[in-house]
């Protein structure tokens, strides 16, 4: 830039030093050639005049001539200019690019790095939260068909994460069917029960116990669902009944090979921050010889 202020100036400068010096010098030329040629005769004046009207036109085109060149010289200079302005521009586009490209990264390797600090807080979450697994291990159903005892299916809570967990309910539905019941235990107008006080789960800390049947129109009897019937079943039978507890029970319900036993549910609980966890499970008890499995896959037994 310092070098196009110094070319323009001095192109100007050149400019005015010729406009004062051209005149100067066509009238110093005309005179010495008037007194050259027209002498002192009787037709001096004409001649004398004659030069001079040549040498004002020649120098009125030497005018012309030389504001052209001033034209053409300023247009010159007016395209280096806009040549440099654009060139200016361009790099000023390119490094407003590069900035911007910068941001943007940073932007990203920012979220990349929000990203991965909350993928590293649910790992640690998850290694510290408290898990809940419930595992079947007891259930009577031949005793409660041969000898009319209540019905008991014993369940065992077992906290395996690292940190305290506050148990608020532990809700179950109790049915006898030929297959996994359909959908998973949902909290609606299903038979449920068995809410246990909040208690406090230290590390490994484990409990058993019975589930109690569900009350059923005022008796003791589980629950139990065929086909969307409710069926109840008293007890204590009265002694004269006992013999028959076999026969009735076949006229109730059919027992047929694949009949089962299916004890669903779920454990919800609260973590040391007060944040929502729960666990479902669902049991099968083969009506034949007792035998216990966890069914369902992961649409009935998960853990979040």
């Amino acid at each position: 830039m310092i070098g196009i202020a110094w070319g323009l100036g001095w192109l100007q400068g050149s400019e005015t030093e010729r406009r004062y010096q051209t005149p100067a010098a066509y009238q110093a030329s005309a005179k010495a050639d008037a007194e050259r040629v027209c002498g002192a005769g009787p037709g001096a004046f004409d001649c004398i005049y004659e030069k001079v009207e040549a040498a004002k036109e020649q120098a009125s085109t030497e005018q012309d001539l030389s504001a052209q060149q001033r034209a053409a010289n300023s247009a010159l200079a007016s395209a280096v200019i806009s040549f440099l302005t654009l060139v200016v521009t361009a790099i000023g586009v390119v490094f407003v690019k590069s900035t911007l490209d910068a941001t943007w990264k940073a932007v990203d390797d920012t979220g990349n790095a929000t990203e991965a600090m909350l993928e590293a807080n649910k790992i640690a979450y998850d290694a510290y939260r408290p898990w809940i697994f419930v595992k079947s291990v007891s259930v009577n159903p031949q005793d409660w068909r041969s000898r009319g005892e209540r019905f008991e299916w014993v369940i065992q809570l077992q906290n395996k994460g690292a940190s305290p967990a506050l148990i608020d309910a532990v809700e179950y539905r109790l049915c006898l069917t030929n297959g996994i019941p359909s959908e998973p235990f949902m909290d609606d107008d299903s038979p449920h029960g068995l809410a246990i006080k909040r208690r406090r789960f230290m590390d490994h800390f484990m409990t058993t116990g019975p589930i109690e049947p569900i009350e059923a129109n005022g008796s003791s009897a589980p629950i139990l669902f065929n086909g969307g019937t409710i069926l109840t079943r008293r007890k204590p039978l009265p002694e004269e009944w006992k013999a028959r507890t076999e026969e009735i029970f076949q006229k109730t319900i059919p027992v047929e090979g694949f009949l089962a036993w299916w004890l669903q549910g779920r454990v919800r609980y609260r973590d040391a921050r007060n944040r929502e966890c729960e666990t479902a499970f669902c049991f099968k008890c083969d009506m034949g010889w007792g035998a216990m499995t966890e069914e369902g896959g992961t649409k009935h037994n998960y853990r979040i």
